[in-house]
């Protein structure tokens, strides 16, 4: 595996991430999200 590839693909893999993380917080709210990392 080349490093430019594994680079791009952990890019893609973190905006994923946080695609998934934003709509969680859309969902269950920021004190959901609070109560679930504290």
């Amino acid at each position: 595996m080349q490093p430019k590839n594994r680079a791009s693909f952990y890019q893609v893999y973190y905006q994923f991430a946080c695609l998934k993380i934003d709509h969680l917080i859309k969902q269950i709210g920021i004190r959901g999200v609070s109560k679930i990392l504290i």
